[in-house]
C-alpha cells in the first residue's frame, strides 16, 4: 500500500517558491523572478495557484530571458520591462507574461497555439510548461521569424533542451494557413488588438479552439486589457478582463 502524503500548506508552499527564487545564482536573474512573483503572488490564492505560480517562475529560470534579447539591449535581459527587439515590436515585460501564462492556465497535454511570435521568449516558456507537447507560434514579420528561431536554437544547444516548438511564418488571419489545419486547447496573443482585430480574433478562436479552449489576447491602446475567453458550445465566454496594461498593437497584413 502506497503511503499517502501530506498536502502542503499555503505556506509551505509560498516557501517553496522563495527558495526557488533565491536558490537562483545571478543576482540580476534573481531580482528579476524576485520582482515577478511579487508582482503576481496577489493573484494566487490556494496551494493550486501558488503552484502554477511556482511552474511558471521555473519556467523563467530554465529558458533564460537573455537568448531571447536584441543584442543591442543585452544588458537590459534581466529587466522586469519590456524591450524593443526591432521592427517595431518588443520582448514583453516578464511581469506580464508570467500573468498572461498564468491566465492560460496549462498543464502537460494541451496544444497550443501563439500569435506573434516576436522574440521566441514567450512561445518557448510555453514549450516548456506544456512539454512534450507541441506548439505552434505564428509571425507575420519573416525577419522576426528566423529571429526567434535562431534565439530558439542557441538556447536548446546551450542548455541541452528537447521542446516541441514550430515556427510558422504568415498572417494567422488567413485560412490558407497550415495553422487553420487542426484545432487547440489554448490561443494566446501577444500583440493588442483593436476593436476591428478582437473581432476577427475571436471569430478565428471560434474555427480553432476545441471545446472548452481558452483564447487569451490583449487589447490595444495606452491602458489596454487581457481578454480571457473560454469556447463552449460554439459559443465564446468572457472569463475576465484585466486593464492596465500595454502592448505594441497586432497588425494584420
Amino acid at each position: 500500500m502506497r503511503k499517502k502524503t501530506k498536502s502542503k500548506t499555503f505556506e509551505e508552499m509560498e516557501k517553496e517558491v522563495t527558495i526557488l527564487i533565491e536558490s537562483v545564482k545571478n543576482p540580476e536573474k534573481r531580482a528579476m523572478l524576485r520582482s515577478v512573483y511579487w508582482n503576481n503572488a496577489r493573484y494566487a490564492k490556494t496551494t493550486e495557484d501558488v503552484e502554477k505560480l511556482r511552474k511558471i517562475i521555473g519556467a523563467m529560470d530554465a529558458i533564460d530571458r537573455r537568448f531571447f534579447m536584441n543584442p543591442d539591449y543585452s544588458a537590459f535581459c534581466y529587466e522586469d520591462s519590456a524591450q524593443p527587439i526591432g521592427y517595431g515590436q518588443t520582448i514583453s515585460q516578464p511581469s506580464t507574461v508570467a500573468r498572461m501564462l498564468y491566465l492560460l492556465d496549462m498543464n502537460k497535454g494541451c496544444k497550443i497555439l501563439e500569435i506573434g511570435t516576436g522574440s521566441g521568449w514567450n512561445a518557448a516558456l510555453v514549450a516548456w510548461l506544456v512539454k512534450p507537447s507541441k506548439i505552434i507560434t505564428a509571425e507575420r514579420i519573416p525577419e522576426l521569424t528566423e529571429f526567434a528561431k535562431s534565439n530558439f536554437k542557441e538556447l536548446i544547444k546551450s542548455e541541452k533542451l528537447k521542446l516541441n516548438l514550430e515556427f510558422v511564418c504568415g498572417n494567422a488571419f488567413d485560412g490558407k494557413s497550415k495553422i487553420w489545419k487542426q484545432k487547440y486547447d489554448r490561443i494566446i496573443v501577444t500583440a493588442g488588438a483593436s476593436s476591428e482585430l478582437s473581432i476577427q480574433l475571436e471569430n478565428l478562436a471560434k474555427a480553432l479552439l476545441k471545446e472548452k479552449g481558452l483564447l487569451l489576447y490583449p487589447t490595444s491602446g495606452d491602458w489596454g486589457a487581457l481578454e480571457l475567453l473560454q469556447f463552449e458550445h460554439k459559443k465564446l465566454k468572457k472569463i475576465c478582463s484585466e486593464s492596465g496594461y500595454v502592448f505594441v498593437p497586432l497588425i494584420k497584413k
